[in-house]
């Protein structure tokens, strides 16, 4: 968990932190958590994205670099995947916790 920022962190990496194959670890997390540790780390992060869009008036692309993403373009590309909004419709739709 502590290193889901990084936007390098990979399933083989982990694997190989685990002493088991990537195949194994994929298994063993979906059977765990009913979801691949792709689908999981995707989802911790886009949480974090929320609420980094709505407590804080960070920029686009400071809130993708403290979440794991290389760019403001990509996160929102997922974010809207995932949402069905784009990030700033996601903060201008949502009460604001402290700016």
């Amino acid at each position: 968990m502590e290193c889901f920022t990084s936007p390098d962190l990979s399933l083989g990496d982990l694997a190989r932190t685990l002493a088991v194959s990537s195949s194994l670890l994929s298994r063993r997390f979906r059977d765990v958590r009913g979801v691949t540790p792709g689908q999981y780390l995707r989802g911790v992060r886009l949480q974090k994205a929320r609420e980094l869009l709505t407590g804080t008036d960070f920029t686009l692309q400071t809130i993708a670099e403290r979440c794991g993403y290389r760019s403001a373009f990509y996160l929102s590309r997922v974010f809207k995947a995932a949402t069905g909004q784009s990030p700033s419709e996601y903060r201008a739709g949502s009460p604001s916790i402290s700016r």
